[in-house]
């Protein structure tokens, strides 16, 4: 039999207003069948890896498998009946009968599996059954098959008891059994033996909760409440307060599945990191890819009840031969399945972002394990060779050009590790888009075409060419983009550098140099990214716009083609199927823009893990130690409480440009949101009142204003929200550059780039658009209600409790999301740190064989971040939950209050269908208005930790005081040091207690003492690195605390012990400011014997790499002379030299010694490790214990019993 002879539709698709009955329970059947059938495939694919247990079968066990069992042999029989008698069951119901057959096979061989392994109940069941009682019921209530009640009503009750059985806990302890080791074949593991285990861990209450509180994420409720308490006590929540992670998101489960995967690419001729994300994660995917599918059907249930709701208000129910309880039925079906679709798109965003998180973590781990073997960054990678797999098969295929990695070394793996990973967080929510927007464009364009017929193609042919201009602007942006992330990494470099050397820095006054330097890099940087985001801007407006223009086209060929009037109910549902289609349309440049900055990350990413290595060596395994999350790293970061403060606000406005450049922004949004409504309530005034042509034109006109509007504001938005982000970066870098070393001493790296990589990234990308879409989903709101108002003002008694509620419910989540997002800033500092340390340190880690500690210590910072950013994500769905049911009160209300008031004719169809239309809209907007409102005060966190480094970070002194010193003071180098006392910072002890020294003019002056005695305190000082406790330092008779630092440093001429290297030119190095000739530049190469080896590498304007790669430490330090005799040209008062010799060979030494003594005829202050040195020195300096014990000619200390003596001695010289 065809299919058109079993479910006759001959008649059509359509029976009536309604699908074919038959079609849909065929269609519902199979669906519950594939989802089983399918979903047990894949779960089966991962679980057979698992090893099996030897645990007891529980009573509730054996109870769910009996379910099965009887289930199937119940279908089975109901086909088997219908292929011998149509009498007592129907082809149809056979047809059902079987894939329910299928489906109990399938999904009760998928549970002996779980059970022999010991596998802790699976989610995906519990749904399923669930899922397959509605259809059940849905079956029996359909009245054409309902003639063989024994096998629908058996099937229903044993749905009913399965779903019963899984509700109850099964007793099963869960597994313990861990997945299968980590591929360690030809030595090329990537973590090493470390991540085999993982240990027992405490539950999350996630892991112990039922599944009505799973689905209302009721175990998050705690945390809210003790967030809601602590805040009214202006506390806030503590690393402690957040619950562990799950046994499913442990780092080690990610990194192991990643590297897994990983491995056997690197197997393959063409190692392919998509490849191995791809395998190593489509469960997570597909899992939330049904939830997604179901959620789409159920969308379209609102504008089909749209439309049987405006006819029966039109034919006032009676007159259209619909009795008033079907009105009403309409109304609770549009209530039910606004109230499904809530449930299905929390729980889909929760999978998305956890899957997300869980790849990002993978990705660092990776990272990080590679950057431990990784060859030196400084070795460049020439494009036309690609970097060999570790491990390769002969082949003769010549393997495709792979995108290389810039040597960018620190500043770009702490780009890889804070920007690209995360680029693959945002990713995954909206993963399924690809296949969810086609599907829900396809199933618009059907039922517009019941609606309006062929009008429908003219919207086509304008979403076509939009579509066109879209992929366009997309590649464009993608290749500025790329360009973008380079220029970033430049960026971070020179930063990274600035922070290792900043002392240096100060020393030498460099400061605003280097400030200039960053903020040429900075512009470079800005530059790209606003080319990015105006193309960004255009791939918006193509899409956001383009529902307007398409339902201008569609009405336009409907009223102008066909010659038909618009009326109330095929506008309203046309223009709901609109806004439908604009999620879809809307969506596509978000997801590209997604996609295009997950495939530059992933490139760069996946060049970095096929750069070479390091020979590997044997490394004796250490002892196995459970992963704990380090709660106390993130409390070393200073975390406000409370609401982000008004002044942050201010800030923020007046690096935006202030009043005008916001007020500017605001009219945009202003015009361009009232052009929408606006076009929106002359639809209705249109269609009410006969829908012909002459309305068209003035449609048309609100569409244009629309599209100039969206223009204005979107370009607004992005220039205003540029100037912010530059102008509060360039404050931070000033901060920075002029604040106190005791700052620096006592605040990690780590959490300063995350100032200048995190919340920086935030400033630029994240922050203008969420406050953008902050102002414009407010207005959305309201507009809303005052449509809803329109029907009847009787609403005004429902809608005071219902924005009563969402504003308590608002004010309770929104210190838990705060405080979660503060932790979660925070816990990101000490990976940063870690990760900085490591890095800087490979060298060492490597000799000492420690790398498995490093990757213990750095997953379990890590740990700590995720489980801060996991609850942060679940309570953007806790609240959007609640608040999705409170538009669904307000979506029915409408609706029976529309149904009521027709029966009087007091309401038009026209102004109902507007009202149903925007009340459909509010589930979704206050949803939006929450999490814009919740992204708003989170992100502007960001803007707070950064200016907290404008505003609270100590500053040095003045950097200049006019008229405090003669001109060209010092000119003769006398120093006299007066009972002087320091300490770093108050509270610490006393470091230099009560020195006093002479130091003449022209005097070479030596200071030795043991570690720790104070010598180099002293130096410090000498250049007001750190302020005295008390006594005085005089240079030239001038007291030096009356003077400017770049007065007091510039003067000085300094060598340090390790010489300060920034990558740039040897010409930036030796002259940051630009202010010397090059014959003064070569000379003083010339003079350091550096000449020859700057003129083989290509002269002045050669490049020095990171760190000074390409120059041996010897060549680096006679560098740092060139530096001192370019300063001794314009003054040669003083010459300080901090241990300069103390890594250097003989050879070199002799060579700085001997030019010391040939071209600096100035008093010379040393500190020396070598007392040979010191011999021919007019006077030493013996300290100890911060105090001067002797000061004398080295003659006259070595003639007697003395501390000098005895370092001489230890020190081999001939006494």
């Amino acid at each position: 039999m065809s299919t058109v002879e079993l479910c006759n539709l001959e008649d059509g698709l359509f029976a009536g207003q309604g699908f074919n009955d038959c079609v849909v329970h065929i269609i519902l059947q199979a669906a519950v069948a594939g989802l089983a059938i399918v979903g047990v495939l894949v779960g089966l694919v991962i679980i057979r890896q698992l090893p099996r247990s030897r645990q007891p079968i529980t009573l509730v066990d054996r109870m769910r498998s009996a379910s099965c069992a009887l289930l199937f042999l119940v279908s089975l029989a109901e086909f088997v009946v219908s292929l011998t008698t149509t009498q007592v069951v129907s082809e149809t119901q056979g047809i059902g009968g079987a894939c329910i057959a299928a489906a109990a096979v399938a999904v009760g061989f998928y549970h002996q599996q779980e059970v022999h392994r010991s596998l802790s109940e699976s989610m995906g069941l519990k749904l399923w059954w669930v899922l397959a009682t509605v259809a059940q019921v849905l079956a029996i209530y359909d009245q054409k098959i309902s003639a063989a009640w024994a096998f629908k009503g058996a099937e229903l009750l044993l749905c009913l008891s399965a779903t019963a059985a899984y509700l109850v806990p099964s007793g099963r302890s869960g597994s313990t059994a861990e997945p299968p080791l980590l591929a360690e074949e030809n030595g090329i593991s990537m973590v090493g033996r470390w991540a085999r285990t993982l240990s027992a861990r405490e539950a999350s209450p996630e892991e112990q909760v039922g599944i009505l509180g799973w689905l209302a994420f009721t175990w998050f409720t705690p945390i809210v409440d003790l967030a809601f308490e602590r805040d009214k006590e202006n506390g806030k929540l503590e690393p402690t307060d957040v619950y562990p992670l799950t046994r499913k998101n442990v780092a080690q489960r990610q990194l192991e599945r990643l590297d897994r995967q990983w491995q056997v690419e690197l197997r393959k001729p063409q190692p392919a990191l998509l490849s191995a994300m791809t395998r190593g994660f489509f469960a997570e995917v597909f899992s939330t890819a049904w939830v997604k599918l179901i959620n789409d059907v159920l969308h379209f249930v609102g504008p089909f009840l749209l439309n049987r709701i405006i006819n029966f208000v039109k034919g006032t129910g009676e007159e259209a031969g619909e009795p008033l309880w079907m009105g009403y039925a309409y109304a609770v079906g549009m209530v039910l399945s606004s109230g499904a679709q809530a449930f299905l798109m929390a729980h889909y965003f929760q999978g998305g972002y956890q899957t997300g998180m869980r790849l990002r973590t993978g990705l660092i781990l990776m990272a990080y394990s590679k950057a431990l073997r990784v060859l030196p960054w400084a070795t460049p990678q020439p494009e036309e060779a690609p970097p060999e797999p570790q491990t390769r098969r002969c082949c003769k295929k010549t393997p495709k050009k792979r995108p290389t990695l810039p040597t960018g070394g620190m500043g770009q793996m702490t780009n890889i590790i804070s920007a690209d990973t995360d680029k693959f967080t945002f990713l995954m929510p909206y993963f399924n888009l690809i296949w969810s927007c086609p599907l829900q464009i396809v199933i618009c364009f059907f039922m517009l075409f019941k609606y309006v017929s062929f009008s429908l193609f003219a919207g086509v042919v304008v979403m076509i060419l939009f579509t066109i201009l879209s992929s366009t602007v997309a590649g464009k942006a993608r290749k500025i983009q790329a360009e973008a992330m380079k220029a970033k990494d430049e960026r971070l470099k020179m930063e990274v550098e600035l922070l290792k050397i900043v002392k240096i820095i100060k020393f030498y006054a460099w400061e605003l140099a280097i400030e200039d330097k960053v903020k040429e890099l900075r512009n470079k940087e800005l530059a790209l990214q606003l080319r990015y985001k105006l193309w960004n801007v255009a791939l918006f407006l193509s899409f956001s716009l383009s529902p307007v223009l398409v339902a201008l086209g569609t009405f336009a060929s409907y009223t102008l083609v066909q010659k038909r009037n618009l009326d109330a109910a095929t506008a309203f549902t046309a223009l709901s199927l609109f806004n439908i289609l604009s999620f879809p349309l809307g969506a596509m440049p978000m997801m590209a823009r997604f996609f295009m900055e997950a495939a530059v990350a992933k490139d760069r990413i996946e060049a970095f893990l096929l750069s070479p290595e390091e020979e590997k060596k044997e490394v004796k395994e250490a002892p196995k130690k459970e992963v704990k999350p380090v709660k106390a790293a993130a409390t070393q970061e200073e975390r406000r409480s409370g609401a982000v403060s008004w002044q942050v606000y201010l800030a923020y406005v007046k690096a935006c440009g202030g009043v005008p450049a916001v007020g500017a922004f605001l009219l945009a949004v202003a015009v361009s949101e009232g052009s929408r409504n606006f076009s929106d309530g002359w639809l209705a005034h249109w269609s009410g009142s006969g829908g012909a042509s002459d309305g068209l034109a003035i449609y048309a006109l609100a569409a244009l204003i629309c599209l100039v509007t969206g223009v204005a504001y979107s370009t607004t938005r992005v220039l205003v929200g540029q100037r912010g982000s530059r102008v509060l970066h360039e404050n931070c870098l000033h901060a920075l550059l002029r604040a106190h070393m005791s700052f620096f001493d006592l605040t990690p790296n780590g959490q300063i780039l995350n100032r200048l990589a995190e919340d920086t990234n935030i400033l630029d990308y994240n922050l203008p658009q969420t406050m953008s879409a902050n102002i414009i989903w407010f207005w959305r709101a309201a507009s809303i209600v005052v449509v809803c108002m329109m029907v009847g003002w009787y609403l005004i008694f429902l809608m005071v409790p219902m924005f009563f509620l969402y504003a308590k419910l608002a004010k309770r989540y929104l210190p838990a999301t705060r405080d979660l997002r503060r932790l979660d800033a925070a816990a990101r500092s000490p990976i940063f740190s870690h990760f900085s340390e490591s890095m800087h340190g490979v060298s060492t880690i490597r000799a000492m064989q420690q790398q498995e500690r490093c990757m213990h210590t750095n997953t379990a910072r890590l740990e700590s971040q995720m489980e801060a950013y996991y609850l942060s994500n679940t309570a953007a769905r806790w609240l959007s939950l609640r608040l999705q049911f409170n538009g669904t009160i307000l979506v029915g209300a409408v609706c029976i209050l529309g149904i009521y008031l027709s029966t009087n004719k007091q309401v038009s169809a026209g102004v109902m269908g507007l009202a149903i239309t925007y009340a459909l809209r509010l589930t979704d907007t206050l949803n939006q208005v929450n999490r814009e409102s919740a992204d708003r005060e989170t992100q502007m966190v960001s803007v707070e930790r950064v200016q907290n480094y404008v505003t609270n970070v100590k500053q040095e002194a003045a950097l200049r005081i006019p008229h405090a010193v003669p001109p060209k003071w010092p000119d003769h180098g006398n120093v006299t040091v007066d009972n002087v006392m320091m300490r770093y910072r108050e509270g610490l002890p006393i470091v230099l207690n009560g020195i006093s020294l002479n130091i003449k003019e022209r005097e070479r002056v030596g200071i030795v003492g043991r570690t720790g005695c104070g010598k180099s305190s002293f130096l410090s000082t000498l250049l007001r690195l750190v302020e005295l406790e008390a006594g005085h330092i005089t240079m030239d008779g001038v007291d030096i605390s009356n003077v400017g630092l770049h007065d007091l440093r510039e003067t000085v001429a300094m060598i340090p012990q390790d010489p300060a290297i920034l990558t740039g030119s040897v010409r930036f190095n030796l002259d940051p400011f630009g202010a010397k000739t090059d014959e003064e530049l070569w000379e003083a190469l010339e003079k350091a014997q550096l000449k020859p080896r700057v003129d083989s590498a290509g002269g002045l304007d050669s490049k020095v790499e990171e760190g000074g790669g390409n120059f041996s430490v010897g060549e680096l330090q006679l560098l740092c002379l060139s530096r001192a005799l370019l300063r001794r040209q314009e003054s040669g008062g003083l010459l300080l030299l901090d241990e300069a010799t103390s890594a250097l060979d003989a050879e070199t030494d002799q060579t700085i010694q001997k030019v010391i003594r040939s071209d600096f005829n100035c008093t010379i202050i040393t500190i020396a490790h070598r007392i040979q040195t010191l011999l021919d020195y007019d006077k030493v300096a013996v300290f100890e214990s911060g105090k001067v014990v002797e000061f004398d000619s080295p003659q006259e200390l070595l003639k007697r019993p003395s501390k000098f003596q005895a370092l001489a001695k230890e020190g081999g010289v001939a006494v």
